[in-house]
């Protein structure tokens, strides 16, 4: 393989490391006589000497490594089977291992699967904290107090025949997407009664037909050679029309109900829309009166302190009376 390919992207790399990561934690698993405790920690140590190679470059350390393996494979080949040696020099290994070694290694998720534990997490987090009502655009206006400048009065705007209020720009991506998700519902169900119209002609021509052979379908002989050609209306068949007529009404009713709801909704925000802009010029008003009365108040300082000056020093009056 290059030098400069990483080994743990070769293909024949990762299938020979995994394999003899593998063989390593089943014979573990199989080495008889040995606590829980004992194989937990042997097999921790396979694991923890993997991960600690898993980024290595060199061809000479990767071949020890692999070396290392296949002579702790022999040496557990050996102790299952049976061979004293072979598990006493096991056992001895493990005990000579360092603490940390022995301990289960940390596990790092991949990226997409930590994201959604966290996302899980955050959802526990926020069904556990008490709910807190969130203000609703009718509680306007706002006390000056928790205006952070000056107040804006809000724009009313018709999005796909919805009324919308615009406080600020840019327009937040919920609101597009509702009003995106309104959008679509209603050419539904438009589109919808533009299909029960077509259908409703398909049904009175079928009605029509319906008339026009009843009498022949209906002709029973009577005596004397008589037919009748009257219908009972206990035999009488439902109309076509009936059943579309009864689902465009429905249709029609919930478009006639959402058209009375953005009445009422649009003129709700028009009084929000007052009553902020009366608001805004009654705070405007107020706030040029204090100006007013600031600048009122600066100018008598003035006055005040030049007729002290001019009489602390009556020549200076002379001299501008003279003058």
């Amino acid at each position: 393989m290059p030098t400069h390919f990483s080994p743990r992207k070769s293909g024949a790399h990762r299938v020979a490391a995994i394999a003899l990561c593998r063989a390593l934690l089943s014979q573990c698993r199989a080495l008889p006589a040995l606590e829980a405790e004992q194989r937990n920690a042997l097999q921790n140590i396979v694991r923890n000497r993997f991960k600690q190679a898993r980024y290595e470059q060199s061809t000479a350390r990767l071949k020890r490594h692999f070396e290392t393996g296949y002579h702790a494979i022999d040496r557990l080949d050996a102790a299952v089977a049976g061979d004293d040696a072979s598990r006493t020099y096991i056992l001895s290994a493990l005990d000579q291992a360092p603490d940390k070694l022995k301990r289960e290694p940390r596990t790092f998720l991949p990226k997409k699967l930590r994201q959604d534990q966290e996302k899980k997490q955050k959802a526990a987090a926020r069904a556990t904290e008490p709910a807190t009502p969130k203000p609703s655009i009718f509680d306007r206006p706002l006390p000056k107090e928790q205006l952070s400048g000056r107040r804006h009065v809000p724009v009313l705007f018709n999005a796909q025949k919805m009324p919308v209020l615009r406080f600020k720009k840019p327009q937040p991506e919920n609101l597009s997407g509702y009003i995106a998700h309104r959008a679509r519902k209603t050419q539904r169900r438009h589109n919808t009664r533009h299909r029960i119209e077509d259908e409703l002609e398909i049904a009175k021509a079928e009605d029509e037909w319906d008339r026009i052979i009843a009498p022949h379908l209906s002709a029973k002989p009577q005596q004397g050679g008589q037919v009748s050609r009257k219908l009972k209306k206990e035999d009488a068949e439902p109309r076509w029309d009936s059943a579309v007529r009864l689902a465009k009404k429905e249709i029609s009713d919930k478009l006639g109900a959402e058209k009375e709801r953005n009445r009422e909704m649009r003129d709700k925000m028009q009084g929000i829309i007052d009553r902020e802009r009366e608001l805004r010029d009654k705070e405007k008003a107020d706030g040029l009166r204090e100006k007013k009365k600031a600048w009122r108040a600066r100018t008598m300082e003035k006055k005040r302190g030049s007729a002290q000056s001019q009489a602390g020093n009556p020549s200076s009056s002379i001299i501008s009376s003279i003058v």
